[in-house]
């Protein structure tokens, strides 16, 4: 009981996080309309139902009594995280005029996503799941190769981008070292990832505000 009771408060602190920098930043898009702002809020808003959802709690709140739905959803919403985080970054980094070509490498990444989510709904459940670590490993390397790129050509909100991917991979890297058995169990890596992405969509509303 004492653990579930921890279990709860902690992702009820993660939860509020994501719905407070969803709710203020969709707000800011609504008298801004700077398209950044709502590329943030789908993102942040997937990355969130993500989260939920490996953990169990869409199920027991958005899809109660309908386990197909919780089965999609569980490569659909990361694929969808992954769509928007492109979008965004395109938009935030301005990659079209600062670099170009990898620029045109997002739309692979979108597609693969795209490609993980049909495997999905057709129920190829095995290649949705390759599909997505696929598009995962992908996606890391060029957001880094694109973050580093504008953070060496002056770009102060690159930078801010930059530190926020860095500390998401090391809570995703912890997280993994823990499933491999390199790192302990314990109450820290048990919720590096989510710690991660709580540090991460923070610092990406900040980078957002100073731009």
């Amino acid at each position: 009981f004492q653990s579930i009771s921890v279990k709860n408060l902690l992702w009820g602190i993660f939860i509020g996080i994501i719905i407070v920098m969803v709710a203020y930043n969709f707000f800011i898009y609504l008298f801004t309309r700077d398209r950044s702002y709502i590329y943030y809020v789908l993102y942040v808003s997937f990355i969130g139902l993500t989260q939920t959802t490996l953990s169990g709690y869409t199920y027991h709140f958005l899809f109660p009594g309908t386990p197909l739905l919780f089965q999609k959803s569980i490569i659909i919403f990361p694929a969808l995280a992954g769509i928007s985080a492109m979008l965004f970054v395109r938009v935030f980094l301005e990659t079209k005029h600062r670099t170009p070509i990898l620029h045109k490498i997002f739309t692979i990444a979108i597609i693969l996503y795209s490609s993980a989510i049909v495997f999905r709904l057709a129920g190829i459940d095995q290649v949705s799941y390759r599909m997505i670590d696929i598009s995962a490993i992908f996606t890391t390397i060029l957001i880094y190769a694109v973050a580093v790129k504008i953070s060496l050509q002056g770009d102060k909100h690159a930078r801010y981008f930059l530190i926020a991917w860095t500390i998401f991979f090391a809570g995703i890297l912890m997280f993994t070292l823990r499933n491999l058995g390199v790192l302990p169990y314990n109450d820290f890596t048990n919720y590096t990832m989510e710690l991660g992405i709580a540090i991460e969509v923070t610092l990406l509303s900040i980078a957002l505000a100073d731009r």
